[in-house]
């Protein structure tokens, strides 16, 4: 995992883990639901793993989204 990770991604991140919601966290952060899922995908890539299982019930955290979830927290 980088050293640095963008903030803005993780707070995105953040914000979907604890919503467990695309939509609510975009209006939680004040962007859209498209906004919101790009940045959950740029930070995907950069860190190289899937954070979140995503379906048409919703969305669930990944073990290594749990794993990111606690490094966000420690910062």
């Amino acid at each position: 995992m980088p050293a640095n990770l963008d903030t803005d991604l993780l707070r995105a991140f953040v914000a979907v883990a604890d919503s467990a919601s695309f939509t609510r966290a975009g209006e939680r952060l004040g962007r859209t639901q498209a906004a919101v899922s790009q940045q959950v995908r740029r930070l995907e890539d950069t860190v190289g793993k899937r954070v979140f299982e995503r379906d048409t019930h919703g969305v669930r955290m990944t073990r290594d989204g749990e794993v990111l979830l606690a490094y966000a927290g420690a910062c």
